[in-house]
């Protein structure tokens, strides 16, 4: 196993609330604050461990303590409680122009960034060219940073966080000032980082995004972690746990204290229910090996609990990594929806070609009502519901086998 690159133990951050000159002084005497009666606390004590080489999100509505957590990991902020570690240079992107004085110019900020970080002026300068040319700020560069917009700033912080040489790269939600062209150019770059083998730990409410970068993800609510895992399923618990706090404010009542885990990989308002999956091939052999190319048929059993309107049945087949490989659903495919009575049972069949590279993939199906639009209600989704392994010997890149012809037609020659 790596080492860890990052160690947490019982770490927390208190904020007090002072009424006085005197108080003030006495907790700045005491360096680290223990909590009480009226003080804010941002970040309940926890455990946390990062092994070098991994890409971790972070994931939690505003207020929720991620911030705070990336700032203490940066030692920008001192815990109350616990003790951090870190091995290896750390470079961060916290907030807007963090780091940067607005008097200095871009480049002058550059030099004071490495400053910093430990680097010499020489090796500074042996990096400007990449910083300049990935920022691609132009005669920007040689300007007082507070004359940048807020896409300048972010383009030439991103540049120096990944140009002077990090091993641990930490990432606030700054990616999103950042233009399109921009934000595929970031990706890129920590795709390149993934690869040699650095930590990155990135903060975001971008969910899909953060499900397609990051290998390990947790969640934080209310200053304390409620989920840590691979990050494909635990951004299905986040979009689950926003789903149900939604209904929840939608129907006036109040959001429990502590959230329940179990909801996280099965939810919905219990009007039907999957009670039954199966896979078979497509002379209904139960099987959960698929050769490619090989007709996969997927069977969902559905109880109704109660009168359903417009009944919609959809499945997600995710790979590994967590990631969307497809889904469908009958209302997408144009078919009439009808309505149920409680009491009824239906089966839904899903017939389908294995086209899917190597490798295993989960069943996530969801029972749901269609509103209008694209608004459904949730009956029941379950999550890693089943697994199906494809062995397939076409080789190709990424996950799905689509239809391609190539010939290679010689020209003819030129006299």
């Amino acid at each position: 196993m790596n080492e860890s690159a990052i160690e947490l133990r019982g770490v927390s951050k208190v904020f007090p609330s002072l009424t006085s000159g005197r108080a003030r002084a006495g907790a700045l005497l005491r360096g680290r604050i223990l909590p009480g009666p009226r003080d804010f606390t941002a970040l309940h004590p926890l455990d946390l461990e990062v092994a070098a080489g991994t890409t971790l999100g972070i994931l939690g509505q505003n207020g929720s303590g991620k911030s705070t957590l990336l700032q203490i990991v940066a030692g920008i902020m001192q815990p109350s409680t616990g003790e951090v570690s870190t091995r290896g240079r750390v470079s961060t992107i916290l907030e807007l122009g963090a780091g940067f004085n607005p008097d200095f110019t871009g480049r002058e900020n550059v030099y004071l960034n490495g400053h910093i970080l430990g680097l010499a002026p020489a090796e500074v300068e042996r990096l400007m060219g990449d910083i300049e040319r990935f920022a691609e700020i132009g005669r920007f560069i040689d300007r007082p940073t507070r004359t940048y917009s807020s896409g300048m700033y972010v383009r030439l912080a991103f540049a120096v966080a990944v140009s002077l040489e990090p091993d641990i790269l930490l990432v606030d939600e700054v990616l999103a000032v950042g233009d399109t062209y921009f934000q595929h150019k970031c990706v890129r770059r920590i795709r390149e980082l993934q690869e040699a083998g650095k930590t990155i730990v990135f903060v975001t409410h971008d969910v899909e995004g953060m499900r397609n970068i990051c290998s390990r993800a947790l969640i934080l609510d209310g200053g304390r972690l409620i989920a840590d895992g691979e990050a494909g399923e635990v951004a299905i618990q986040y979009m689950a746990l926003i789903d149900r706090r939604e209904k929840i404010a939608g129907a006036g009542k109040p959001e429990p204290e502590e959230p329940d885990p179990e909801s996280y990989s099965r939810y919905g308002s219990g009007e039907a229910e999957i009670v039954e999956i199966s896979t078979t091939d497509a002379e209904g052999n139960p099987t959960s090996v698929f050769r490619g190319g090989q007709e996969m048929v997927f069977r969902f059993r559905v109880v109704f609990r109660s009168d359903v309107e417009n009944f919609v049945l959809g499945n997600i087949l995710r790979n590994r990594y967590g990631v969307d490989v497809y889904g469908m659903n009958n209302h997408w495919l144009g078919q009439p929806l009808e309505n149920f009575r409680a009491g009824e049972e239906v089966e839904v069949v899903f017939r389908q070609r294995a086209a899917l590279a190597s490798g295993t993939y989960s069943l996530n199906p969801a029972a749901s009502a269609h509103l209008d639009g694209d608004r459904y209600r949730i009956l029941d989704w379950i999550n890693h519901a089943a697994v199906i392994r494809v062995d397939n010997p076409v080789r190709l890149a990424g996950y799905v086998e689509l239809p391609c012809q190539i010939t290679i037609e010689k020209n003819p020659a030129r006299g």
